[in-house]
């Protein structure tokens, strides 16, 4: 998966939509980013191993001063199977007109009850599951 080795940065300086790990062998993430009126906000989404637990399907805070070891990749997605339901639940990738989207938790300092995650760029976006084009349930990160 990893053409080279990965580097330890803080996480200010990960570029969103990057893969990340917090310790060798651990569970791979993105990297998130929300811009907000005076500060950017990081953020991981587990994307391997899957969590099980609907609870555990949400956005993880990150300070910017974070360790990250920096894989230096974009996710590859597998999207599974289309779902024949429209309807997203948390821990989904869905399809809209807009993009690509992971709809999550949100942090629980957030008035918010859900995050909508842009699977390339890791940014995010607000009310994302009006007309949804497709719901992909059993997505998975292409290792390979």
């Amino acid at each position: 998966m990893m053409s080279t080795a990965p580097i330890q940065r803080r996480a200010a300086e990960v570029t969103p939509g990057t893969l990340v790990q917090r310790e060798a062998d651990g569970p791979i993430f993105m990297k998130a980013e929300r811009i907000g009126t005076d500060y950017i906000h990081h953020y991981l989404v587990q994307l391997h191993p899957r969590p099980a637990a609907e609870a555990d399907r949400r956005i993880h805070y990150l300070d910017p001063d974070d360790l990250l070891l920096d894989l230096d990749q974009k996710p590859v997605l597998d999207p599974g199977p289309e779902g024949a339901e429209k309807t997203v639940q948390c821990g989904d990738l869905f399809t809209t007109a807009k993009g690509t989207f992971f709809k999550l938790i949100e942090d629980p300092k957030s008035q918010k009850m859900f995050a909508y995650v842009e699977a390339a760029s890791g940014g995010f976006a607000r009310r994302q599951e009006r007309d949804v084009q497709a719901v992909h349930a059993d997505w998975a990160l292409d290792l390979g």
